[in-house]
């Protein structure tokens, strides 16, 4: 029962292209079937509000009616008034503490003149959805066409407004940055938002099958291919995943960009990294 889907529905099957003009006729309709079919009922515009400023940069913005999404900025003003701008996004029990900072480390380089910038999609955060609540919003939000992971892709490209929109972002650099499943909802921010320049994964899935969850995706393209359409913007992995990803990187080498398809150690090495 838990897999008939996978034996009555046909699944996209991930080609190879000879030339940058055939994978980008591909990448088209790919493109077009993510937002008519697959990401039809998620807001068509991103319409964020800030709402709750606390201390030390925390903030809440409202991305939906009512939904609440926590986030917190670090703007270095030593580092001048206009500068490159990470996100990252929190995984499940991830917490300020252990998510953008510890990824932030200086080691092996300096740190650079970048605001960096930490959003909690709904459920996470100091307002943690427990597995009850979570398993309920799973099963609902499928009665509105939608699921749990394309209401938290919405989250993030609102907090990549509100860093865009930020007074400090100079318009060169915007990075987003996760683990696990929230990288991949950093990457799709980005097939939805070009000013986002580089995406940093860890520990991404092989596969939709684990996540993150869009209806039908697996009808039109999976992961690697997924992946392909951020050719040629940077995209960094900074765990063993990127061997696995043998696709990806020919798709990039379509576009003379296999250099800006890299494993990095850390987030502050990526930044650093010229090509």
């Amino acid at each position: 029962n838990d897999r008939i889907q996978e034996l009555l529905v046909p699944e996209a099957v991930l080609e190879a292209y000879a030339s940058k003009a055939e994978w980008e006729r591909k990448r088209a309709v790919v493109m077009e079937s993510l937002r008519s079919i697959v990401l039809r009922n998620m807001p068509a515009k991103v319409n964020r509000v800030k709402k709750i400023v606390g201390e030390q940069g925390r903030y809440a913005i409202e991305t939906e009616p009512g939904i609440l999404v926590g986030m917190v900025s670090n703007v270095p003003q030593s580092m001048g008034p206009k500068q490159n701008a990470v996100l990252c996004i929190a995984s499940e029990e991830d917490t300020e503490a252990e998510a953008l900072w510890g990824f932030m480390r200086a080691y092996p380089f300096e740190g650079s003149a970048t605001s960096r910038h930490l959003v909690f999609p709904r459920g996470l955060g100091s307002t943690v959805w427990d597995a009850t609540l979570m398993k309920r919003f799973q099963r609902t939000a499928m009665l509105l066409g939608r699921t749990l992971d394309d209401m938290r892709l919405y989250d993030v490209l609102c907090a990549v407004d509100q860093v865009a929109s930020d007074p400090s972002f100079n318009g060169r650099e915007l990075t987003v940055v996760g683990r696990g499943v929230s990288g991949l909802l950093g990457a799709y921010a980005a097939l939805l938002d070009s000013r986002i320049t580089r995406v940093i994964l860890h520990s991404p899935p092989l596969t939709h099958k684990d996540g993150p969850v869009f209806l039908n995706i697996l009808r039109y393209t999976d992961v690697p291919q997924a992946l392909a359409m951020l050719a040629s913007r940077e995209l960094v992995f900074l765990t063993h995943e990127i061997d696995r990803f043998g696709y990806t990187r020919n798709i990039y080498r379509l576009y003379g960009a296999e250099n800006r398809f890299r494993r990095c150690i850390t987030v502050q090495q990526a930044l650093n990294l010229e090509d």
